[in-house]
């Protein structure tokens, strides 16, 4: 029931109503749509079982990858390339016993704080060749191991973000 929810909270359009004091009538601002939100979404809706569709061109590159990263996920791909998307990358390491690729510049960018709590979790995380590939293995972590509180002073929301998405798969809870 609550994930159904939170499901439906991300994909609503975000409005605001508000009276200036001297106004006769209310005034909206609808916000728009959020890639963050979306990103978040997506992962949910793929730990959750549901099939992740292609959303189509009107996407953001990151969208693109993030969805392509996590079809290839529902397929059990032995390797998954996030072509240039840092979002892709951090939830992908922690959601999935894979190899990562992407980029070169994407591989250079930090994972260490997200895969240093993963390996407190009991999982392998090891760049593993020479382009900067990442190789997760470790299925059913102990959630209880990791320490939250670290990545809340790194300097990505993305860190903890991915931990907290993937949870649903881990063995005990965070």
């Amino acid at each position: 029931q609550l994930r159904r929810r939170l499901s439906a909270a991300l994909t609503m359009n975000i409005s605001i109503t508000y009276r200036q004091e001297d106004a006769e009538a209310d005034r909206a601002v609808t916000l728009p749509p959020s890639k963050s939100i979306e990103a978040r979404r997506l992962v949910l809706a793929a730990v959750r079982g549901e099939t992740v569709c292609d959303e189509g061109s009107d996407q953001c590159d990151d969208l693109k990858a993030i969805s392509g990263a996590l079809r290839a996920y529902q397929r059990r791909a032995a390797v998954i390339d996030v072509h240039e998307s840092g979002t892709a990358l951090r939830f992908m390491t922690a959601l999935y016993e894979v190899r990562i690729t992407g980029s070169p510049r994407l591989l250079n960018r930090p994972l260490e704080p997200l895969a240093a709590e993963l390996r407190r979790a009991g999982a392998s995380v090891d760049r593993i060749d020479e382009r900067g590939a990442v190789c997760i293995k470790g299925a059913w972590l102990n959630g209880a191991e990791v320490d939250a509180q670290s990545l809340l002073h790194s300097n990505s929301s993305q860190y903890l973000s991915a931990l907290l998405l993937a949870e649903p798969l881990f063995r005990t809870p965070l």
